[in-house]
């Protein structure tokens, strides 16, 4: 069974606290770009000079660096960040990209 959020809105006093995890995200999102970005070369330049590993491993290496990479990307790009109730009276947090 599935809970949809409310429209109903978190009182103004959050608004600070909502600004404050949009550019903590944004933060995290910038500094883990850069080294996931040498972790998929070294992955790559492994393979160039050694066994390389099987299709399958290689596929889930990166399949797992393009997911990263995307959730990443959507964290630097967070334009809003919205504090809802759902229907079970349980706060959630949904946050919107450009």
């Amino acid at each position: 069974m599935s809970i949809k959020p409310t429209q109903k809105q978190v009182p103004r006093n959050y608004q600070t606290t909502l600004a404050a995890v949009r550019a903590l995200a944004q933060t995290i999102a910038h500094d883990l770009a850069q080294p996931l970005t040498v972790l998929t070369c070294e992955i790559q330049l492994a393979t160039v000079f050694t066994e390389a590993p099987d299709e399958a491993s290689w596929l889930r290496m990166q399949e797992a660096a393009s997911y990263i990479t995307e959730r990443l990307n959507h964290y630097q790009h967070i334009k809003r960040v919205l504090l809802t109730v759902n229907e079970a009276g349980i706060l959630v947090l949904d946050t919107e990209a450009v």
